[in-house]
């Protein structure tokens, strides 16, 4: 099985849940603060995995990672399912959060080295894509499920753990990884044949660190605070709707992938932010007119923009960083991302109540905005670093 479609499988798993938060609320008898930690239970588990896995998955390999990983996000799958507390459904999306750093860091230089292994260069927009196109599947089979089936929404969760186990199973038995295993050294994931330099580009890595955490945050403030204003606007929505609105935000994020074979390194990075910037534009006009369609407009633009700003950073991980660095950079590059994506739709929530939803919306996507174009133009000053 491609590592490609793995990838697409444990990603289908992190959105999954996101449209059934109201209907667990009600069966559950907890309260929309509890949901608020839930989510950052999440965010939680991706930083562990990113920071906290590197020894373990230096010293084990790729293809013993990579079946971890899966075989992780099929317990975090079982768990959802039989899940009767809260407690249970954070433990759920924390062990979630651990399978998809790996995903993230782990998997997506797997995909790149192997792609690269078959005659192509292709490997970055082929992870992003993956990703992207699973956390957009995710929503849409969790909705659905919902409102299709409501009183048997768990089985999802079963079918999705069963799917997960059989991928673990196929990539513990991959030769593709075994091979990418056995031209690594098990301590440092080196290559014997890696000719690049022994530490990564640092101007090009900060770089790449701006455009992900930029259009990271972009994406973000959608999902926190846009896609909350929709659904007052829309009124009371089922979960089939709920997982709609989530799942424009990454079928932009995957469409806009898919124009990363045109466009150059240096076109994705500028590409990143102005996206971005047209979406917050957007997303404040959509707010202050009242005009749903330019909210939905907003989600596809802000999807887009953290499409585009992965590929960017991984692209440019690939190319200014040595085989033996790509993992670790890729991890830190992605802690920061959620780390501060996370903490910023915190702060963010915390205007709410003074400013009210809309005021806080507008406040927020003038000052992110702000700083959206600072990023873009220091991206172009540092062009001649990452082209």
């Amino acid at each position: 099985m491609n590592i490609a479609v793995v990838a697409v499988c444990v990603f289908i798993l992190s959105n999954m849940p996101s449209p059934l938060f109201a209907m667990w609320e009600l069966e559950m008898g907890f309260d929309a603060r509890t949901t608020t930690l839930l989510f950052s239970a999440y965010q939680g588990g991706v930083v562990v995995g990113l920071l906290g896995l590197s020894r373990y998955i230096d010293r084990t390999g790729w293809r013993r990672t990579l079946t971890s990983a899966t075989a992780v996000g099929a317990l975090a799958a079982l768990l959802f399912a039989l899940a009767s507390g809260p407690v249970i459904l954070a433990i759920a999306r924390f062990i979630t959060g651990i399978s998809i750093a790996v995903l993230l860091s782990c998997g997506a230089v797997a995909i790149a080295r192997l792609r690269k292994a078959e005659g192509h260069l292709d490997g970055p927009m082929v992870a992003g894509f993956s990703f992207s196109a699973g956390l957009a599947l995710g929503p849409v089979l969790g909705g659905s499920a919902g409102t299709l089936f409501p009183a048997h929404y768990r089985a999802v969760f079963a079918a999705e753990a069963v799917a997960l186990l059989i991928a673990s199973f196929v990539v513990m038995r991959s030769s593709p990884l075994a091979r990418l295993d056995c031209a690594a050294s098990m301590a440092g994931m080196t290559e014997s044949n890696d000719h690049g330099p022994r530490q990564p580009c640092q101007p090009a890595i900060r770089t790449a660190t701006l455009v992900l955490v930029s259009t990271g945050i972009t994406c973000a403030i959608f999902m926190g605070l846009g896609s909350t204003y929709l659904k007052q606007q829309l009124g009371d929505v089922d979960s089939m709707v709920a997982g709609a609105l989530i799942a424009i935000i990454f079928g932009g994020a995957a469409s806009a992938q898919l124009l990363a074979k045109i466009l150059g390194t240096l076109g994705l990075a500028v590409s990143g932010p102005l996206m971005g910037l047209l979406s917050l534009a957007l997303l404040a006009y959509g707010v202050l007119s009242v005009d749903v369609s330019a909210l939905f407009a907003a989600a596809a633009t802000s999807g887009a923009s953290q499409g585009l700003g992965q590929v960017a950073a991984l692209t440019i991980v690939r190319d200014h960083a040595s085989a033996a660095e790509q993992r670790a950079v890729l991890g830190r590059l992605n802690a920061w991302g959620y780390s501060i994506s996370g903490s910023a739709v915190i702060l963010i929530g915390m205007l709410v109540a003074p400013l009210g939803l809309s005021a806080a919306i507008v406040s927020v996507a003038a000052a992110v905005g702000t700083a959206s174009a600072a990023v873009l133009i220091l991206t172009w000053l540092a062009r001649r670093t990452i082209r």
